[in-house]
């Protein structure tokens, strides 16, 4: 489904990457050109026939090969190592004259402190130009999300009114910014990279009383943040965007909901029909005279999740991060929000096996034996009872079902899949 598409920018790019002597990446990749004098129409129906880049046809090729400006005119190099064979996928980028980004997203949060991965590796300058181009001006504050403490002295040595960072970190560093600063001069969370839950909503308002919490959407392949909210899309707690439009040429959902974008900001490799493996909804296909509270006009999408981090399908079954969380709540007392669910595979059964690691914490080693097994229980009857998998059906109901084994629960020193971003979910099943 085509959400928004600039007619005139798209048959451009198309035509330049069809003309270039750069590279053959796409040609080679859609086995066509679209002809000069195609009309509008015949332009978005060429397109939305091409095939969908996926980041293993990006992974797997060499990035000379997709290189669509001189290699002189090359800006910067960044890496991420997510890939499926574990080499870091590399990519060229040219020099971007506008991001159209309002890095203070309409609060009074001036001086943000940076603190996440892909800000500190990779796009920590384009930031600074984003910040610093920005209608209203602001002064970024780079942090190292591996040194919390410093961290924290910094944001008080520098006044920091604001965190660019992932709710983990947020949550993380909520005790040292209380040792030495205050959280309640942070005016502004702006979280990207993982889900934002309603648990984590609840939880990191608790941290930053005064705290807008904005969450937003980026991409290592994209280098920027292209969906952010508006006010009342923040005073609601909603997770829904707004997208920056003057960015994006198109803007696609499958008819799963992932997300498929079209841009051509990063001139050493556009994107054309890039599968994200992120998926959202439409909330409101805004026509004329139908517009958010805000003033804008374009569509309103709202987060479904990514496949494989928060939401898996097994056995026929959707299985959000989400759903899980309400039912844990009965036992955040106990446990807090330290568990990883695990699905596995069992010999010779349909059935799936599902572990949940709960982390040791000091409350939980101080139990008895006896008392740890009446908390194992208690996890165990909150998600068989609480875990809604549909409308009208529990996760008891599809162990009497025989889709899911009764879970087991594990208390463990650390999870067994650790990575900087959190996991609740993690697939073992091939």
């Amino acid at each position: 489904m085509l959400i928004y598409c600039n007619q005139e920018k798209l048959k451009e790019l198309l035509l330049t990457v069809s003309e270039t002597t750069h590279s053959r990446f796409y040609v080679d990749l859609h086995g066509s050109v679209l002809k000069p004098e195609s009309s509008p129409e015949e332009t978005v129906s060429y397109f939305q026939k091409l095939p969908p880049l996926t980041r293993a046809d990006i992974s797997k090729s060499h990035p000379d090969s997709r290189l669509y400006i001189p290699k002189k005119d090359v800006s910067f190099v960044s890496y991420t190592s997510g890939t499926t064979d574990g080499s870091p996928l590399v990519l060229y980028w040219s020099p971007v004259e506008n991001y159209f980004f309002e890095p203070s997203i309409g609060t009074s949060s001036r001086t943000p402190l940076i603190l996440h991965p892909a800000l500190n590796k990779n796009f920590g300058h384009t930031f600074i130009q984003q910040c610093r181009q920005a209608n209203t001006p602001v002064t970024p504050v780079f942090a190292d999300f591996q040194n919390l403490t410093h961290s924290a002295i910094l944001a008080s040595q520098t006044h920091a009114d604001g965190i660019y960072t992932t709710p983990t970190l947020a949550q993380l560093i909520a005790d040292q910014i209380d040792k030495h600063y205050d959280s309640e001069k942070i005016k502004l969370l702006a979280l990207f990279s993982e889900s934002l839950t309603l648990q984590k909503r609840e939880n990191l308002k608790k941290r930053y009383p005064n705290a807008e919490i904005a969450n937003l959407y980026a991409s290592s392949e994209v280098g920027q943040i292209l969906f952010y909210p508006c006010k009342r899309m923040i005073d609601e707690q909603s997770n829904e965007f707004h997208f920056l439009d003057e960015a994006i040429i198109a803007l696609e959902l499958s008819d799963e909901g992932e997300l498929i974008l079209t841009m051509n900001q990063n001139k050493a490799f556009p994107l054309i029909r890039y599968r994200t493996g992120d998926f959202f909804e439409v909330k409101n296909k805004n026509t004329q005279g139908q517009m958010c509270s805000c003033g804008l006009t374009t569509p309103i999408l709202s987060w479904s999740g990514r496949m494989d981090v928060d939401k898996l399908r097994l056995n026929g079954v959707e299985i959000r991060v989400e759903d899980i969380e309400i039912a844990m709540v009965q036992c955040k007392g106990e446990i807090q929000d330290s568990y990883q669910l695990h699905f596995y595979p069992i010999e010779n059964s349909d059935s799936i096996r599902i572990i949940v690691e709960v982390l040791e914490s000091d409350f939980v080693k101080n139990l008895p034996t006896f008392g740890k097994i009446e908390l194992q229980e208690k996890i165990k009857s909150a998600l068989m009872r609480s875990w809604h998998l549909t409308a009208t059906a529990t996760l008891e109901t599809a162990v009497q079902k025989g889709i899911f084994a009764v879970p087991e629960i594990q208390f463990v020193s650390e999870f067994s899949l650790k990575t900087i971003k959190s996991r609740k979910i993690v697939n073992h099943i091939v």
